[in-house]
């Protein structure tokens, strides 16, 4: 059998959970900004999620692919129930330095980076939190219910989470660097060198690298 990534399937549902909302964007001009873009990529989303879900569950293979499209409400809802954890665990992490912030302002140097490095701080529980929940999906490939699979990803990554991220992270970061290439690019001084739409045509492969990653990380588990 072929490798996932051998397979036009896998690249299909990459190409609809990445592709229509950006090229529609772009032959409309929309900024990242406009209502209509953020309206239509919230409507999106449900087939933005089913797309990576399905192109996971082929790097899983067997039995994570067999009906994994049946996982989709399980799969929606534990995205939904992460970001809003994550969200609220961000913002209590900051309480402390926004109450500095309204004590002291921003003017002194010294205060300013107090300030900065308690947020700096604030923000590691949170993040925390998020990385101990990234095997959700692959839970959810494999039954488990959308509390069962963030509750399930923190126990099976307790102690195991720096072997699961030295193989996860490399995939991520070469897909975020792939993601952001023109921004890269443009950052490095060499210029904006991917002009709309084809630095978006490079989304499909950023997310197989970090889905790729993912399936990876699985695997030390």
């Amino acid at each position: 059998m072929k490798p996932a990534w051998r397979q036009a399937s896998f690249w299909a549902w990459l190409a609809l959970a990445c592709l229509p909302v950006d090229l529609l964007a772009w032959w409309r001009g929309w900024a990242l900004v406009d209502p209509a873009y953020l309206g239509l990529s919230l409507l999106w989303w449900p087939l933005d999620v089913l797309g990576r879900l399905m192109a996971l569950a082929l790097l899983l293979g067997p039995p994570a692919s067999q009906g994994a499209w049946r996982r989709l409400g399980a799969a929606l809802s534990a995205e939904v129930r992460l970001g809003l954890w994550l969200a609220c665990g961000l913002l209590a992490g900051l309480i402390p330095a926004i109450f500095l912030l309204s004590v002291k302002g921003f003017q002194q140097p010294a205060w300013l980076a107090a300030e900065l490095g308690l947020g700096l701080l604030g923000l590691i529980p949170g993040l925390l939190y998020a990385l101990r929940r990234l095997l959700a999906p692959v839970l959810v490939l494999q039954g488990a219910g959308a509390a069962d699979a963030l509750t399930g990803s923190a126990l099976r990554l307790k102690g195991r989470l720096k072997p699961f991220l030295r193989a996860y992270l490399p995939w991520l970061l070469a897909g975020l660097v792939l993601e952001n290439l023109s921004f890269v690019l443009d950052l490095a001084g060499l210029g904006q060198a991917l002009p709309d739409p084809w630095g978006g045509l490079l989304t499909p492969l950023a997310t197989a690298l970090e889905l790729i990653g993912l399936a990876r990380g699985a695997s030390t588990l």
